[in-house]
């Protein structure tokens, strides 16, 4: 296998990978990007890549911008060091009105920080090589709907940029991880069922996980019994998890605000109601898109092993969690919208929290202190 070191310290490595079907088509729209992924978020970059960016020969107007677009984060460590110092209007310095990137346009792709060069790919080599796309980027999402048929995944061999490092994983560990990716996916993507009871469904594989990790499938009681709606309920334990979020990310926190300010007052059903059949109205397949989103965000995440530690329960309620976060958001945003971009830009902008951060983890503790995370009131939730 050959390798060969760039100037950021990444190797590229050919060999085969597993992908989405869309994957091969993602290219960068570059201006044509309604809100950029350097805009408005907390990009952090390694202690190496910082300085390899202060020792780097540009000219003048550029060495001025560079010097200024990153700076040490209060508690740096050498995997997350420096950030991008955005100005008031939250843009990167080096953020061109063009829509380019000024480091980029003049010393070429291999000049940018890995995370600047590679987002939204995801290269992952420890359970299994595989790469993708994140849901964050609306250019990933805009791929995910181009077509109604479910995320069909291949392999494809290309050279790739990936960690010098694997981490250990037994053979045990990665057939646990394929047999229940491939298991779980097949009931998320089976449109025979409604999503909420497909959802509950792959709830029922994890608990049988956390009993028996050589569980077989097929011995597993998927039954799900129809859970009556609580909106009441329903809404505050989601407005109390998207006020939380809202504090913390500033990505989201204007679509948290709006949707708490629409439910405050009036009839907490009929607002519902009304905003949920304005959104079927404008997005009639509105299932068939979050199962994609839901899929893809998985695989992105290496599902089930999504968080380090976690029990397949806990796992479970980050996947019931991560659901209703978006629905809910898009269901209120959508009722003052009527295009599909909006709803792209809504979901790009929940997926900037959900995909990099440790959001499963803390919406499972959210609704673990909402008493909202036993199954039978998570049944109640996602079919709302």
């Amino acid at each position: 296998m050959a390798v060969k070191i760039d100037a950021t310290g990444d190797g590229f490595v050919m060999d085969e990978f597993i992908v989405p079907d869309y994957y091969q088509k993602f290219s960068c729209k570059g201006p044509a990007c309604r809100h950029t992924c350097c805009s408005g978020w907390g990009v952090t970059i390694p202690m190496r890549q910082y300085f390899n960016l202060l020792g780097m020969e540009t000219d003048q107007p550029l060495r001025d911008k560079l010097d200024r677009a990153f700076r040490p984060v209060l508690k740096p460590s050498p995997d997350r060091y420096a950030e991008i110092a955005h100005d008031f209007r939250g843009v990167c310095p080096l953020h061109l009105e063009s829509g380019w990137c000024m480091l980029h346009a003049q010393l070429g792709e291999d000049a940018l920080p890995s995370v600047c060069r590679e987002y939204p790919r995801g290269v992952r080599t420890d359970y299994a090589n595989e790469v993708s796309c994140s849901n964050s980027c609306e250019k990933t999402l805009e791929l995910l709907f181009e077509s109604d048929a479910p995320i069909a995944f291949g392999r494809h061999a290309k050279p790739v940029r990936a960690p010098m490092q694997k981490l250990g994983r037994t053979v045990a560990e990665r057939t646990l991880y394929l047999r229940t990716r491939a298991c779980c996916f097949e009931i998320l993507e089976n449109r025979t069922l409604s999503l909420p009871s497909r959802i509950l469904m792959v709830g029922r594989i994890l608990q049988a996980l956390d009993v028996d990790p050589n569980v077989d499938f097929r011995t597993v009681d998927l039954s799900v019994a129809p859970a009556a709606r609580d909106i009441p309920l329903t809404y505050r334990v989601l407005q109390n998890i998207s006020r939380w979020f809202a504090t913390r990310n500033q990505s989201i926190a204007e679509i948290c605000r709006d949707n708490e300010a629409f439910y405050q007052e009036g009839d907490l059903e009929a607002k519902y109601d009304a905003a949920l059949r304005h959104f079927e109205t404008v997005l009639p397949n509105h299932e068939i898109r979050f199962e994609k989103m839901l899929v893809n965000n998985l695989f992105f995440r290496q599902f089930p092993f999504v968080d380090e530690g976690a029990s397949f329960a806990d796992v479970f309620t980050g996947l019931a969690g991560t659901y209703l976060f978006v629905r809910f958001l898009a269901i209120g945003t959508m009722r003052t919208q009527s295009t599909p971009e909006a709803f792209v830009d809504a979901m790009a902008a929940a997926f900037r929290v959900i995909a990099h951060t440790r959001f499963e983890h803390n919406v499972g503790i959210l609704l673990r202190d909402e008493d909202a995370a036993d199954f039978a009131t998570i049944a109640k939730l996602v079919q709302a």
